[in-house]
């Protein structure tokens, strides 16, 4: 799957561009807990977690699940 229909996908999941262009997107739906989440198209596989300024964990992404 290309990185293009990735970016797809991650917008459909609820993340928007941080900035138009730069290949990142943040997800808020984690706020309460005091988490946000990115994706980079530049590292496709993963979603980072963030609690405030402080990377917390990853999780991965098995993209032959949406093919």
């Amino acid at each position: 799957m290309n990185t293009d229909r990735k970016q797809e996908l991650i917008q459909e999941w609820g993340f928007s561009p941080v900035e138009h262009g730069t290949g990142l997107f943040e997800r808020n739906i984690y706020n309460a807990q005091g988490y946000k989440e990115f994706w980079e198209a530049h590292n496709p596989d993963l979603i980072q977690f963030y609690k405030g300024a402080e990377h917390t964990e990853d999780y991965k992404i098995d993209w032959a699940l949406f093919n």
